[in-house]
């Protein structure tokens, strides 16, 4: 996710989400809807960018490092809500 600054004045994005929070979250590599923890978060911020990334336990062995912020969701109703985004969006085309 991109944030544009304005006036050049540098606004930090406060990212949606805490370290310990349960969370659903889709895969950019596999395609795939997954939940996990949130186990770290990664900010990034340039003159012409904010974005925020998570890291995400599956369980105690694996976690999905990178995920963006837009692709993170507390319940499955707010992941239904962003595929009905993506759906209406791709009719557009």
């Amino acid at each position: 996710m991109q944030v544009n600054f304005n006036n050049k004045e540098i606004q930090f994005k406060v990212p949606d989400y805490n370290v310990g929070d349960n969370v659903i979250a889709f895969s950019h590599i596999s395609g795939c809807f997954f939940k996990g923890e949130i186990i770290n978060i990664q900010t990034y911020t340039d003159k012409n960018q904010n974005s925020i990334t998570y890291t995400i336990a599956l369980d105690e062995q694996k976690a999905v490092p990178n995920v963006p912020e837009a692709l993170v969701f507390n319940n499955t109703d707010e992941a239904k809500e962003w595929i009905d985004e993506l759906q209406s969006k791709l009719e557009e085309v």
